[in-house]
């Protein structure tokens, strides 16, 4: 099926770029499968240019037009996919192609088969907001089959240039491929094979465990068993592959480049895809930067990684395996500073899906530190909000030292005034009352500030505690010393994930994080923001940062500036998601982009772009092929064309 599905990417090509020249658009979804469908059951190109040159809508774009005057229209409109048709696009030039080409059919297939053609990118026209490869009901197959292949050009182009150097080099790399008593000749051979393509020859394949009986080894001298070496004999680079992976024909290249810039690495990882088990388009696996803390318990690392022997043998009664990936990428990356684990966002290894390595989450000390917590919770009226709200952090939390902050934004209804002056005869529940222009930040730190405790939890009043254990798993990652702020895993009253971490972009443009994406089966994922809807923190971080910016960012963009004015100081900002609560997002306020708030939006993010361009740049927890609109759900469409200068600079 996926040959079947890759033979067409020609076919794609042609009659997408046909609707550009003939019909001035990009092609909508079902032409585009009508027309190809046609050109893959043997229709000719040139009955298919005829049939749309008939079209009405050719007939209404091209009235009262010759096929020469269309012909000369088209060579005049500059479609990217004509300009390498002819380099000058002059009268006289025109002349000679439209005379060599006999007619505007032969004309328009040059056109289209020209090797400018063929190199302009089409997804973006096809794909303009992005393209899903999990949904299987409305993104065509071919799609990311299609921007893999556009991705793998892009690369080849451009390590041409850097391919020589490289090779003379001759940087031995070595990879373990660990055999299985129950495996299948077709997989081993498939792993062999894709070495052999590497367009970088410079590597070693040590052989590891016991192949099935009658398991057949190519033979090459650069594959060895594993027991005719010595750690000591080993490449400065080492990495560990499964029969049935097959690699990238650049992959090692990239590697080896990566290795080249960036002396100081001691981890190289990249991307990968999935083959699934119904046999058709894999799925990819695109990783976000170096995460520490999801690395504790999940293979972050994934299907190709590369270790620099010197770090991962330090210790001389360390396993050959290193005991394993997640083991392998703890004793590789101990002490290393971020910059020094680096990612390679491109799909470089293709393998067959089986489920991730992780580890279970380890039982916490009872006799560990739980120091006085104050929640802070800025409220005014909506009394059944707020009592949900305090109710169930009262009867839904386990933890046994917790303060309530009241701040009163100036409640004018009956019943949420008899509920304030209850609660603020109640132990442990201090009430501020605030009137005035609602400013979410000075609230916040007016409440911090009179609060108690070594820790604090902002909390919107539309927020209901469901699981005991959620203040003490926030808690728990607070205490790491590593550690700024801390978000929870917030869910719609329906169920539905509403946040599970914040992805940044230029615009400025923070979204909510996809919540399936890659590492979300840690218990702590790394972020650049969370949200303030349920925050944690230690009060001397608060202190440090001098609060929240209550003078410009008095409604939005408040948590994701504190966020990533904690990274500024070095500090993570980590998601705990065994901290689950449910968020009935919108429910106390009218929408940021309400015509009334529109104005204040507008300041603010004006702000926000100025003040933290640079970690606008790129969010390094949001891999670079992904939409940060769409959270790290879509695939970026341009893409291809956008990674080499990251992979050129040895990763990120």
């Amino acid at each position: 099926m996926l040959t079947r599905l890759i033979d067409s990417l020609e076919t794609i090509r042609t009659v997408s770029h046909l609707y550009r020249v003939l019909l001035q658009r990009p092609p909508d979804g079902p032409g585009l499968a009508h027309n190809a469908g046609l050109l893959d059951a043997g229709v000719e190109a040139s009955e298919l240019i005829g049939a749309m040159l008939a079209s009405g809508e050719a007939q209404h774009l091209w009235a009262g037009q010759g096929t020469v005057d269309i012909a000369r229209s088209i060579w005049d409109c500059g479609q990217p996919s004509l300009r390498g048709f002819a380099r000058r696009r002059d009268a006289r030039c025109f002349a000679k192609v439209w005379n060599e080409a006999s007619g505007i059919v032969q004309f328009i297939i040059e056109a289209v088969q020209s090797d400018r053609a063929r190199s302009v990118p089409i997804l973006p026209l096809l794909f303009p907001n992005g393209i899903d490869p999990d949904d299987r009901a409305d993104t065509p197959a071919w799609a990311y089959p299609l921007w893999a292949e556009e991705s793998e050009r892009a690369i080849e182009a451009g390590l041409a240039s850097l391919l020589p150097r490289l090779l003379r080099s001759r940087k031995r790399i070595d990879l373990v491929l660990e055999l299985d008593p129950g495996g299948t000749t077709p997989d081993l051979v498939a792993t062999i094979n894709s070495l052999r393509a590497q367009v970088y020859p410079h590597w070693r394949l040590l052989l590891s465990g016991s192949p099935a009986p009658g398991q057949g080894v190519p033979v090459d001298p650069r594959i060895v068993r594993s027991d005719e070496r010595s750690v000591g004999d080993l490449a400065d680079w080492i990495g560990w592959l499964r029969p049935g992976d097959t690699l990238a024909p650049t992959a090692l290249a990239l590697f080896a480049l990566t290795i080249r810039k960036r002396h100081g690495a001691v981890a190289i990882y990249c991307d990968e895809d999935c083959r699934q088990p119904d046999g058709l388009q894999p799925r990819p696996v695109l990783k976000a930067g170096w995460d520490p803390d999801a690395a504790e318990r999940i293979d972050v690392m994934g299907a190709l990684a590369l270790y620099r022997a010197s770090h991962l043998y330090r210790e001389p009664r360390t396993p050959f395996d290193a005991g394993g990936p997640i083991a392998r990428c703890r004793i590789a990356t101990r002490d290393a500073r971020d910059r020094q684990v680096v990612h390679l966002p491109a799909i470089l290894c293709h393998r067959i899906e089986t489920p991730a390595a992780t580890l279970p989450v380890a039982p916490r000390d009872p006799d560990r530190p739980r120091p006085t917590v104050s929640v802070v919770i800025a409220t005014r009226d909506l009394a059944s909000r707020l009592a949900c709200c305090v109710n169930s952090l009262r009867r839904c939390t386990d933890y046994p030292n917790v303060q309530i902050v009241l701040v009163d934004n100036g409640s004018s209804e009956p019943d949420a005034i008899a509920l304030l002056d209850r609660l603020a005869g109640e132990a442990g529940c201090l009430l501020l009352r605030r009137p005035g222009a609602f400013n979410w930040s000075a609230l916040n730190n007016e409440g911090v500030r009179a609060s108690s405790g070594d820790i604090v939890v902002l909390l919107n009043n539309d927020v209901e505690c469901i699981e005991p254990g959620w203040l003490d798993a926030m808690v728990f990652a607070c205490l790491q010393p590593q550690v700024g702020v801390v978000g929870a895993l917030l869910l719609f009253p329906r169920g539905e994930v509403q946040h599970a971490g914040i992805v940044i972009g230029p615009g400025p443009v923070a979204a909510h994080a996809w919540s399936t994406g890659h590492g979300h089966h840690a218990d702590r994922q790394n972020f650049s923001a969370v949200t303030g809807a349920c925050m944690a923190f230690r009060r001397s971080v608060f202190d440090g940062l001098n609060g929240l910016n209550a003078a410009q960012l008095p409604v939005t963009w408040n948590d994701v500036d504190f966020c990533l004015r904690a990274r500024e100081a070095g500090l993570r900002v980590v998601l705990a998601r065994q901290a689950v609560l449910v968020h009935d997002e919108g429910s106390t306020r009218t929408p940021d982009s309400a015509p009334e708030n529109l104005p204040q939006l507008l300041r603010t993010s004006a702000y926000i772009a100025t003040r933290h361009r640079h970690a606008l740049t790129a969010d390094p927890f949001l891999n670079p092929n992904l939409t940060v609109k769409s959270g790290g759900r879509l695939l970026d469409p341009s893409a291809p064309q956008q990674i080499w200068p990251i992979l050129q600079r040895g990763g990120r």
